[in-house]
């Protein structure tokens, strides 16, 4: 069991064979019975009280503190993480290996990675990943030089002959540093000018042999962006304008924007911050954010509108701007609030209390933005360390990621009324083609490494 407690604290922390021995010696009975609890009860003690000393340390103005408190957090996770691979280790280790499942070619080809990128030795591997020394030496063999070239064991090799090397090999990496799924590859490549369909990138990424899909629309500019806002407009309308009675649906910018707030939790649960953001409904853009340490008042939500509205009419002061959707919170429904929206100019719009789909867009943006930032599983920030967070998720939000919504486009690009990127993409060159496809390099906004983005590299 790893220690957390420094090596030169004065306070010891106990042994997994302390552990044990404790157990053996309190045996069977009431005691044995409470403590399971007990020792349950000390843990969380402890990650409470350890957590408490870095926020201390963190909220001083010393920046050796704060360094030394963020090193203190990645020596936790460090030693989580190496606990949880050797149980999952210890617990493939009791299925003989003959009956454990094969690595694909493609993992194969990852794990080989792993090991040139971290030097590690042939041992080292078969051990991390529970196979003998002997399958990583022939796989690394194989990769080299092949023994039956139509069968290799590691993928990709030999390199595709269909598409440029490049490309593959560029989306290979973009799965692997996080990108998402092979919808989001396909279409974070279309906003760079390289054209490419869902079914290719799922099977270089994956392996399997694709289900057939739809072929792309080639519709105008304008009519993909409606396509979020007026789905209910075609077919199902009936259906649609049964489930949410009077439903406004936005038919250009600034037409209709939405407010909400979302609770987010910090500090392991200890701190409760409130954030608040104002989107336009037609291309999902974020007008305006802040966040607050308590439920905000109706003043204080007021002063978030005066900025979203500011903000939209100097981006586009020939659009007026009709209505203003929230949920009947008692911020929302006060006299001061409806104040503002009635001296801009707004029509206020409630969501239907109890009806799916009537603050829908605003919920995929709280769904959307936890799961790039990693909200739901990593609380241990600070209000210093989450606003800045939350501003880079919102940019990448809005500006670098593709949006399956508004058909591979991005909210800046519909909001600001710009031709889509994808539209002038275009397939890479085959291999017999003379110019190569231009290269990426891929970056990312935040330290964290959760905000993957592709650069071209220059000539």
């Amino acid at each position: 069991m790893l220690r957390f407690v420094p090596r030169d604290s004065p306070h010891a922390c106990p042994s997994d064979l302390e552990t044990r021995a404790l157990s053996a010696v309190m045996g069977k009975g009431r005691l044995a019975d409470l403590f399971m609890p007990a020792l349950r009860r000390a843990n969380q003690l402890f990650g409470a009280a350890l957590l408490l000393q870095v926020a201390e340390l963190r909220r001083a103005g010393d920046p050796v503190e704060r360094s030394l408190a963020r090193a203190k957090e990645l020596e936790l996770q460090l030693s989580f993480a190496w606990q949880t691979i050797d149980i999952l280790l210890e617990r493939l280790g009791r299925v003989p290996p003959a009956h454990r499942p094969h690595y694909r070619k493609m993992d194969r080809g990852r794990i080989l990675q792993h090991k040139d990128v971290l030097h590690l030795s042939c041992r080292e591997v078969a051990r991390l990943y529970a196979v003998t020394r002997s399958t990583i030496h022939r796989w690394v063999v194989d990769s080299v030089a092949p023994k039956r070239p139509d069968r290799p064991l590691v993928a990709p090799a030999p390199p595709d002959r269909t598409y440029s090397a490049l490309v593959r090999r560029q989306v290979l990496n973009m799965a692997m540093a996080g990108f998402g799924g092979s919808l989001r590859i396909a279409r974070s490549l279309a906003l760079e000018g390289i054209r490419l369909s869902r079914s290719t990138v799922r099977r270089w990424t994956i392996g399997t042999t694709p289900e057939p899909t739809s072929p792309p629309d080639s519709s105008s500019v304008a009519a993909r962006p409606i396509a979020s806002a007026a789905r209910a407009d075609a077919a199902p309308a009936e259906k649609a304008l049964h489930l949410v009675e009077q439903a406004v649906r936005a038919r250009r910018p600034n037409h209709v924007l939405m407010v909400d707030v979302t609770l987010v939790k910090a500090l392991m649960g200890f701190l409760h911050f409130r954030l608040a953001v104002v989107i336009d409904v037609f291309s999902r853009f974020p007008l305006a954010w802040r966040l607050f340490d308590t439920e905000p008042s109706a003043e204080e939500m007021a002063s978030v509108v005066d900025e979203a509205v500011a903000r939209a009419r100097r981006y586009h002061p020939e659009l007026s701007l009709a209505h203003f959707i929230t949920d009947k919170g008692a911020s929302f429904t006060a006299e001061e609030f409806q104040a503002t929206l009635a001296r801009h100019g707004m029509k206020a719009r409630f969501g239907a209390v109890g009806r799916h789909g009537s603050i829908a867009f605003i919920e995929r943006l709280w769904r959307g933005l936890r799961d790039l930032l990693h909200l739901r599983l990593d609380r241990r920030l600070l209000r210093e360390d989450l606003e800045p967070r939350i501003g880079l998720g919102l940019f990448y939000y809005s500006v670098l990621k593709p949006h399956q919504g508004l058909g591979g486009a991005t909210p800046a690009e519909i909001y600001f009324q710009k031709e889509p990127a994808r539209l002038s993409a275009v397939p890479p060159p085959r291999e017999i083609d003379p110019i190569p496809p231009p290269t990426f390099v891929i970056r990312h906004l935040d330290a964290a490494r959760r905000l993957p983005v592709l650069f071209r590299k220059a000539a």
